[in-house]
Parts: C-alpha cells; sequence; structure tokens
C-alpha cells in the first residue's frame, strides 16, 4: 500500500474523465487502454513492469496481441485475480490506519493537454492537501518471483509463436516461389536428368581428351623419327647458294610436344639453337618444306602435290628448290603435281627438268568461267622448253620461229656447260667482246667453250666428246651465215628478209637435242660472293674479257670434310 507524495503545491487543473467504467465491460475497458499510455504501461515501455515487456505493451498498442497468452480473470493462481479481490481490503485499510478517506473514481482519466496519457486509479483520497491517490497493493516477495516465472514463460510462449508463424511464412513463401518458377523448377529437373544422363558420355570423352593429348605428344616422335639426316640434307641443297658457315651441320627435330626444332650451323657446329627464332622467314619456309619431303621419301609415298607454289617459297630459295624437286634425282619415282600462278616458274621448271622426264610432264590450264561458273580447263598445253619449241616449229617448216627458239635454248644450254665445267674447275674462260662494256656475243660464248674443253687434255668425261662434236657443228656453220646472223641477234619482223638454209636450222635444232641430252647437272652448286672484271687483250689485239675472277662457295665432299674450296671462275647469270 502507498500513496503519492506531491513534490509541493503547484497549480493543478482537474484531469479529464475520459469514459466512465461502471457498467464498461472488461474488452471495452481493456479497448479503451489501448488508445493511450497509462502508468502500468509507462513503467512497462521503460522496462520496470515485472508483468509486461517492452514488446508486448508494443503488441497490446498496435493491436498485434491476439494469440498472446494472457492472466483469466478468475484465474485464482494469477496475481492480477487477487490484487483485484484485495484491492477493497487495502483500501479500508489504509482508512482506518490513516484516516484518510477514499473512494473510487470510477472512470479512466485523461491528461488535460497530452491526450495519449491515461489513468486508472485505484482510489482518489478525499480530504487531504497532502495525498490525493491511493494505489492498492497485495504482491508480496513470492509473488514477484512467480510473476516473474511467469513473464519467463511467456516471453518463451511467445518466441514460439513468432517460430512457427516464421515458419509458416516461409513455407507460404515456398510454395509461392514453387508457383512463380514452376517452369524454371522443371527445367533444373530435366537439366539434372540430362546431367545423369551424359555422366557416361562425360567420362567416355574425359577418356578419349586423354588418349588424343598422349596422341599428340607422342605425335611429333612419330611422325619425325629419323628423319633428322634427309632433312637437313634437303635443307642445305634448297639453300645451296647460302655461304656455307650458314649451312646446317645438324637438324634435331622434336621428338614429344614440348621439344622444339633444334639446329646447328656448319661455322659453330657445337651449338644448338631454336630454329623458329633463329631462321629467317624464308629459310623457315625451306626448313618445312623439307622436313614434309623428308617424310615423304620415308614412307615412300608416290604423290606430292605443291599448292600454290610461288605464295609458299620465297624469291631467294626458289631457284633451289626447283633444282633439287625437279632436277635432282630424289623424287625421280614420284607424281609431282605443282599450282601455280606464275607462268614464269612453271616455264623455268620445263626449261630444266631431264629431257628423258619431259615426256611425263603435264601442263593444264585453269581460266575463270564465262558466265556459267564452270572453270575453263585446257590440256595438252604446249611445252614452252627452248629446244621442245624449236622442234615443234621446224617440224612445222617455221624456221624462224625455230631459230627464235634455238637462240633461247643455246643460251641457255652453254650457260648449263659452263656451270658443269666449272664444277669440274674448269671455268675459266677468254672471251672477246665488240668493245669495253659490251656483253660476249653467243658464238663467242660458244667458241669459248669448245676452246676449253678442247685444251683440257687431261679432262676426261664422257660428256665431253658429245660436246665438243656438238658446239664444232654449230661452230661449223660459217659466222656470216644468216643462221649465226640471228642466233647472235635474235630474229625480228623485216621486209624483204631472206629465207632461212632449212639444213642449216635443222643441225642447230639437232645440235641443241644432243646438248639437250646430256646430263649436265653440277657435282658442286656455285655462288660468287665478289663480281669485278679484268680486260686484256687478245693475240688478235682486239678487246677481250677475261671471265671476272671470282670466289665461290661450293657444297661437295671436300668442303664437307672442312677443306679451303678453290678459287674459281664462274658463269654469268642467265641471258647474257
Amino acid at each position: 500500500m502507498s500513496a503519492v507524495q506531491p513534490d509541493g503545491p503547484r497549480t493543478r487543473r482537474p484531469a479529464l474523465k475520459l469514459i466512465k467504467t461502471q457498467e464498461l465491460s472488461r474488452d471495452d475497458w481493456l479497448a479503451v487502454r489501448r488508445t493511450g499510455i497509462g502508468g502500468s504501461d509507462a513503467a512497462a515501455a521503460v522496462g520496470l513492469n515485472p508483468y509486461m515487456s517492452p514488446l508486448e505493451l508494443w503488441l497490446d498498442k498496435t493491436g498485434r496481441a491476439e494469440g498472446m497468452p494472457r492472466p483469466a480473470p478468475d484465474d485464482t493462481t494469477s496475481p492480477t485475480y487477487w490484487g483485484t479481490l484485495l484491492e477493497p481490503i487495502v483500501a479500508a485499510s489504509y482508512t482506518k490506519q490513516t484516516g484518510n478517506r477514499v473512494r473510487r473514481v470510477n472512470a479512466v482519466l485523461r491528461h488535460p493537454t497530452i491526450p495519449f496519457m491515461l489513468a486508472n486509479i485505484d482510489r482518489e483520497v478525499v480530504g487531504c492537501r497532502d495525498v490525493q491517490l491511493l494505489e492498492c497493493k497485495t504482491a508480496g516477495e513470492f509473488g514477484t518471483r512467480l510473476n516473474a516465472f511467469q513473464l519467463s514463460v511467456q516471453g518463451q510462449d511467445l518466441k514460439r509463436q513468432q517460430l512457427v508463424d516464421g515458419v509458416a511464412a516461409a513455407r507460404a513463401r515456398i510454395t509461392a516461389f514453387d508457383v512463380d518458377n514452376e517452369a524454371l523448377i522443371r527445367d533444373v529437373a530435366q537439366e539434372a536428368r540430362d546431367i545423369e544422363r551424359d555422366a557416361p558420355i562425360k567420362a567416355a570423352y574425359d577418356r578419349f581428351l586423354a588418349l588424343l593429348r598422349t596422341y599428340r605428344n607422342q605425335l611429333p616422335g612419330t611422325l619425325m623419327a629419323g628423319l633428322n639426316d634427309a632433312a637437313m640434307n634437303l635443307y642445305n641443297e634448297f639453300n645451296r647458294n647460302d655461304l656455307e658457315p650458314d649451312k646446317l651441320a645438324a637438324l634435331h627435330l622434336p621428338l614429344t610436344g614440348e621439344q622444339k626444332i633444334e639446329i646447328s650451323f656448319r661455322g659453330n657446329p657445337g651449338v644448338r639453337v631454336d630454329a623458329l627464332h633463329i631462321l629467317s622467314e624464308g629459310h623457315i619456309r625451306c626448313l618445312g618444306l623439307a622436313i614434309l619431303l623428308a617424310k615423304g621419301q620415308s614412307i615412300q609415298s608416290p604423290l606430292i602435290v605443291f599448292d600454290d607454289a610461288i605464295n609458299a617459297i620465297d624469291h631467294d630459295h626458289r631457284s633451289g628448290i626447283r633444282e633439287t624437286i625437279f632436277e635432282s634425282d630424289h623424287f625421280a619415282q614420284t607424281q609431282l603435281i605443282v599450282t601455280c600462278h606464275s607462268n614464269e616458274f612453271i616455264k623455268d621448271i620445263q626449261q630444266h627438268l631431264p629431257v628423258q622426264r619431259r615426256g611425263d610432264c603435264q601442263v593444264y590450264l585453269f581460266r575463270n568461267h564465262t558466265g556459267n561458273y564452270q572453270p575453263r580447263v585446257t590440256g595438252n598445253v604446249p611445252s614452252k622448253n627452248y629446244v621442245v619449241k624449236a622442234r615443234a616449229s621446224k617440224d612445222a617448216l617455221d624456221n624462224r620461229e625455230a631459230l627464235a627458239s634455238c637462240r633461247q635454248g643455246l643460251e641457255m644450254l652453254s650457260e648449263k656447260v659452263w656451270r658443269w665445267l666449272s664444277s669440274h674447275d674448269l671455268g675459266m674462260l677468254n672471251l672477246q667482246l665488240a668493245g669495253v662494256g659490251a656483253e660476249p656475243g653467243l658464238r663467242n660464248l660458244c667458241e669459248a667453250l669448245r676452246k676449253r674443253l678442247e685444251d683440257a687434255a687431261t679432262f676426261n668425261h664422257a660428256n665431253k666428246p658429245v660436246l665438243m662434236t656438238a658446239y664444232e657443228r654449230i661452230l661449223g656453220i660459217p659466222a656470216a651465215n644468216l643462221v649465226w646472223t640471228y642466233l647472235n641477234k635474235g630474229t625480228h619482223e623485216e621486209a624483204n628478209r631472206d629465207d632461212f638454209d632449212a639444213d642449216l636450222v635443222e643441225t642447230v635444232v639437232q645440235t641443241l637435242e644432243a646438248l639437250d641430252g646430256l646430263d649436265l647437272r653440277v657435282g658442286r652448286y656455285l655462288r660468287s660472293d665478289r663480281s669485278d672484271c679484268a680486260i686484256s687483250a687478245s693475240s688478235s689485239g682486239r678487246p677481250t674479257a677475261a671471265v671476272p675472277p671470282q670466289r665461290f662457295r661450293c657444297e661437295w665432299d671436300g668442303c664437307r670434310r672442312g677443306e679451303e674450296p678453290e678459287e674459281k671462275a664462274g658463269p654469268p647469270p642467265v641471258g647474257v
């Protein structure tokens, strides 16, 4: 039992009576209490009410307390029940002890200026200035402990209910998610079935991939094992015009996927370097072609196709590759197919192809369509070999065209003879010139070659008597004859021109056919690295030219043994 003591005299305004409670039901009375904050509510709001937490207060005031456990008014175990039942006794005891009279207010009071502040007082003290209100309390020590336990149980019940509500809400959201994403869930389920179905396929692919990688790692060894020497020799033949130190002394092809192509140069044979880092683009192409051809030889491939040969071979290596493939015996038993946009490259092949193989060469011309989208193909294209053209023209009784081809053929064959003599240390020639800076005439070149063969008394070779006979026959035609006039200067369209002696033209053609039938492939491949000219006088007093003393690099057994190559004179370029 306690009474509120005022701090001192002050001006008071009476509280407003919100509603009378005499005939108000308990539920209605509780509804009125929810419209504001009473004394018990204020204690709960700051955590000082042992019977109600701040959360419970908030739930109650916001209408969310439905379902929360509350003490029943007739529950004899509830402190509220005993507080209400004993309230008149406590009030009477207060009057007896203090002499102050008390009375019921029977109304919910509201603050005159602060609407949310409510009050439900137990008794009003009448006639006493010092005490105005009486609050009747019956709870003791054991009641407080009981109330605390009850509040704890209520709190746990509240938490449990919140968890139950949360689970129900989560299940509702899951159900809604399943409805909203039905198609996606169906796709995921199908994907799981697909994965299960594809698992054996993936396992088989993984095994196949492992086998493929193993095969890839073993492929270089399978393809390139045993090709080192053959590929190196072909590479050096392709690059026969390179300096001797720049040729390969060793080639090491990779046997696994991690290894590199390594090479050693003759100039420094003890050092191995990465070929793809050292060689030029043209030399790398030569090396790739050499490896490919060496592989073709090792498996005895009957066919090799060179597609777009000109674009695949740079100009500096074109002659070396052509001579190695088409003039040597490396691929004599192999069918070669060449596609090319350059007529000159095809013509060079035809010029230098050995005569015994020339009949097996066929040329086809492919041209663009004329609107029907079908390529035009011309077969049996006539050979551009000078000797073959000369024979065809002679057989057609066209002596002029025959001589025109004979001049070109004689230039080509004489140069080939000169190179062949140079490979036998007989390449130094004395040529008469018409004047300083003039080029030697074709007859002068033929005379110099015959003279060189004639003077080489100790030189014995199967080609020598054939060459001597051929040059003596063609030089037996007088220099003033119309045939030699045209051989020296070429044929031109002229008015009132004379006819040629058909027998002499036939002699020239036969002579070229005899020269063309010889095997004049050199045993050494020469390359000049100096060009200068020495002019001297012949016994007749006319200017003569000693062929420029030139230094040559040669590829022969002596060079491979490290011997110093000799200085020799060599033939001038084609067309001189």
